[in-house]
């Protein structure tokens, strides 16, 4: 097979091997430099595009004796990106004049004009090789299993579920009472995504250290892989009045109920490079047509951790309601329909004592709001 060079983000070499499915004998890379070419990075996923600019080179490492199947899991990837093998020369040193070597890269079928910013492997692995590399993980399950084509299509779901394990992984806060054993005290057998798409479904077998210090013998579980989500209830403490959001939720139509749109406050998935603060403003914004003036955390927590690893991020918004009527709301581009509604403190907990208020975000939201009423009518927003 042809030299192969990589740039951007995999000449990370952990990034590439797992790509791979296999490690790289070091002697096989070597550092190169294709000139004439430089890196913007300006989409969501952090993937930077070559560009031509003269006088630029980009810094990458060349790989030899790579195998047909290594190709073959690479177009996959790559193609996931929107790019496939072209022939290219590169030199081994930075803007020498030597004899230059033949490769293969990846690269698009049209190169961009440059746009964003300048890319740099520092930054990127400063920033986002963890996340990249929990996502190379994930895609490369579907390998032989989807087209490159459906894969490109699924990368963003893939990255948000990747985002979601990793602020899993990095919450280290430690516990006050209970829950003294770790991850690292279940053994995982097999690992398997028997379906996935806009979310997927992952199946496990496993075994775990038991209460009494013995480990469990072998048993099988799944979980629901959704996304961490912010949900806000605005409320304005002058008027003492709340804003809730409606729309149709499939949840509720699949479980077969006769009126399947549902009451809930502003909700939304973290979108990739956002906190869940930022989030929270901009969700807001789309789905109510207000600004938030202050956010104050209510909960952070699963709806359902013995089957989903949905984790919710829930705020009170204090906002300015007092001229706010109902009315229509949503992002076309998202196919979102939504109706929002005004409603009196009063009303609202009306909602949560009739049961009408299924939304269990929104029932944990409105006896926060009972609770702590009276001191955000004072002015009094700190100490949540």
């Amino acid at each position: 097979m042809d030299k192969v060079f990589f740039y951007g983000m995999l000449q990370d070499i952990p990034l590439l091997e797992t790509v791979l499915g296999h490690g790289l004998d070091t002697q096989s890379v070597s550092s190169a430099f294709m000139q004439g070419h430089a890196l913007f990075s300006d989409n969501a996923l952090f993937i930077p595009h070559p560009v031509k600019n003269a006088g630029s080179q980009i810094k990458g490492v060349v790989v030899a004796g790579l195998a047909p199947g290594d190709i073959l899991r690479l177009d996959f990837f790559m193609g996931g990106f929107g790019m496939a093998l072209r022939r290219a020369e590169v030199l081994p040193e930075a803007h020498a004049k030597g004899p230059s070597v033949r490769v293969v890269t990846y690269f698009p079928d049209e190169l961009p004009r440059p746009s964003g910013k300048a890319w740099t492997l520092k930054e990127w692995q400063l920033n986002w090789r963890e996340l990249a590399l929990q996502a190379a993980k994930e895609a490369m399950m579907y390998y032989t299993r989807i087209t490159a084509r459906e894969l490109s299509r699924r990368m963003p779901f893939i990255y948000n579920r990747a985002a979601a394990s990793l602020r899993a992984k990095h919450d280290t806060r430690t516990p006050t009472r209970g829950r003294e054993m770790l991850r690292s005290d279940v053994e995982i057998l097999s690992h398997t995504i028997p379906y996935s798409n806009f979310f997927t479904m992952q199946e496990f077998d496993l075994k775990y250290r038991r209460f009494d210090g013995k480990i469990s013998g072998q048993v099988a579980r799944a979980a629901f892989t959704g996304f961490d989500a912010v949900i806000v209830l605005p409320y304005d403490p002058v008027s003492d009045r709340v804003l809730l959001v409606e729309q149709l939720r499939f949840g509720s139509f699949a479980r077969g109920a006769l009126h399947p749109w549902s009451l809930e406050p502003v909700a939304g998935h973290i979108d990739l490079g956002e906190t869940p603060e930022q989030s929270a403003f901009r969700e807001t914004r789309e789905e109510a047509a207000i600004e938030l003036t202050e956010l104050i955390p209510i909960s952070r927590s699963y709806p359902s951790p013995g089957c989903s690893t949905e984790y919710y991020y829930i705020f009170a918004g204090l906002c300015e309601l007092g001229n706010k009527r109902d009315g229509l709301a949503g992002l076309p581009s998202e196919n979102e329909d939504i109706r929002y509604h005004v409603l009196s403190f009063d009303q609202l907990m009306a909602l949560v004592d009739s049961f009408e208020a299924e939304n269990g975000p929104l029932v944990l939201a409105a006896l926060w709001l009972a609770r702590n009423r009276d001191r955000l009518r004072d002015g009094r927003s700190e100490g949540a």
